[in-house]
C-alpha cells in the first residue's frame, strides 16, 4: 500500500491466464472481450482455464470489491522484487522464485475452493467503519449499498 494526501494505490499479485506464446506472429485469432453472463453476476473470482501465469497491479481503492477474512503468510517484498527482476530483458526468461510460486498457488487453490470468493470481512463489526456512506459503498448494490450506475 502507497498512499499520498490524494490517493491510495494498493500493489497486488494477480492471477491470469498463460499467453500461448511470446511471439505476437505466433499467437491465435484475439478472443472477444465479451463477457459471459455469469460474468455480471455479483462476484465471481477469475479462475484461469488453461496454464496460469501472473502480474503485478497497481489498484485504486474502487477495484477493491471486498477484503477477506483469509490470511496467507507471504513475503510482498520477495515477490515485488523477483517480478521486478523478470522484468528486464535479461531474466526474462527466469522461472519466479519460490516466494511467487507459492504465493501463485495459494491464491489458485483459494479461486477454486471459493469460486464465488472467500469470506469476507464485515465492513461495520470487524473494520469499525462507522460513515453510512462507507459502509454503503462497502456492502455494494447487491447489499443495499452504494449503485455503481449513480442512481438513488
Amino acid at each position: 500500500v502507497s498512499s499520498n494526501s490524494t490517493s491510495r494505490v494498493f500493489t497486488a499479485l494477480v492471477l491470469c491466464d498463460k499467453p500461448v506464446s511470446e511471439e505476437p506472429r505466433e499467437r491465435g485469432p484475439a478472443s472477444p472481450d465479451v463477457p459471459y453472463p455469469d460474468d455480471l453476476m455479483g462476484f465471481k473470482l477469475f479462475l484461469p482455464e488453461g496454464p496460469c501465469d501472473h502480474t503485478v497491479a497497481k489498484l485504486q481503492p474502487g477495484d477493491v470489491a471486498a477484503i477477506t477474512t483469509k490470511v496467507l503468510q507471504l513475503n510482498g517484498d520477495k515477490i515485488l522484487e523477483d517480478f521486478s527482476k523478470r522484468q528486464q530483458p535479461k531474466f526474462k526468461k527466469d522461472p519466479p522464485s519460490a516466494a511467487v510460486t507459492t504465493a501463485v498457488q495459494e491464491l489458485l487453490r483459494l479461486a477454486q475452493v471459493h469460486p464465488t470468493g472467500p469470506p469476507t470481512l464485515d465492513p461495520v463489526n470487524d473494520l469499525q467503519l462507522k460513515d453510512v456512506s462507507v459502509v454503503e459503498g462497502a456492502l455494494g448494490p447487491e447489499a443495499g449499498g452504494a449503485d455503481p450506475g449513480g442512481s438513488v
